[in-house]
């Protein structure tokens, strides 16, 4: 099926779970489902590890009605990269986790809107105004996707706010900045307490000499103790509970270092 006779939707990244692939399936059969005659394209290498292709097979199987409509590709040149961009009404970004986040600085440099999250450092980079997808609610981002397919006014507004946000990442001032926070950073003293892990916490609860608080004697004492002495002893329901990377996982880490920089203080 030649690709440069439709508009695309371009959802760019390694098929990694994290990059949510089958969600953006989903949502581009609830776009079909709305009436655009476009393509998806989902383009990026696929790891041996860690990858969402099951998933995406599994999609496809029970949604037959898409494999005209749906392009899977794997890691493509930056010559075939903007050949895609060429064709793109809307590029897609539901990443769960972002360390960067760059597509979407991309993609309004090339005059192309995106839909995307606001998961990690993305939520720090993006304009305020810009419409996002919000706690992954299909509904909602159909909405919004389908907008910017169908409405010119509104994916010019789009590229538009993300092309200015840009203007505060030009590289001459962010490199005065990281000189400028270096220079800070190597002018301060050292902390005396430093951020610790939920597993150094428990190391250190147990190193420390311990005697029985009553709850009538001391209550906040008391209950202190036992939320330092409480854990699973269990490494099953550890990872059942809190699994590694799990937003559980990041609330508790947050929540004992804050209780450790407390007693230490």
């Amino acid at each position: 099926f030649p690709l440069d006779e439709l508009p695309l939707i371009l959802c760019l990244g390694n098929s990694y779970h994290h990059k949510n692939r089958v969600w953006a399936l989903n949502l581009f059969k609830a776009i079909k489902a709305r009436g655009w005659s476009g393509r998806l394209v989902l383009a990026g290498a696929n790891p041996p590890e860690g990858n969402s292709l099951g998933d995406e097979a599994e999609f496809m199987l029970r949604s037959t009605d898409l494999v005209d409509h749906v392009t899977f590709m794997g890691g493509v040149s930056e010559a075939e990269k903007q050949w895609l961009m060429d064709r793109s009404a809307l590029v897609l970004y539901p990443t769960l986790v972002e360390g960067l986040g760059l597509m979407p600085f991309e993609a309004a440099g090339q005059g192309i809107p995106v839909l995307t999250t606001r998961q990690g450092s993305l939520d720090e980079v993006l304009p305020k105004d810009l419409k996002t997808i919000d706690d992954l609610d299909l509904e909602s981002a159909t909405e919004v996707a389908y907008g910017l397919l169908t409405d010119n006014e509104a994916a010019n507004a789009a590229v538009i706010s993300v092309q200015i946000r840009a203007l505060d990442f030009v590289w001459s001032d962010v490199a005065v900045r990281i000189v400028e926070l270096a220079q800070l950073t190597l002018t301060k003293p050292g902390r005396s307490v430093v951020a610790l892990d939920a597993q150094m916490i428990v190391d250190w609860y147990d190193g420390i000499p311990k005697t029985k608080i009553e709850k009538e004697e001391s209550p906040s004492r008391y209950w202190l103790e036992q939320f330092l002495g409480w854990r699973p002893t269990d490494d099953r329901l550890l990872r059942y509970l809190m699994p590694q990377e799990s937003k559980r996982q990041t609330a508790w880490r947050q929540l004992v270092n804050h209780v450790r920089a407390r007693v230490s203080d």
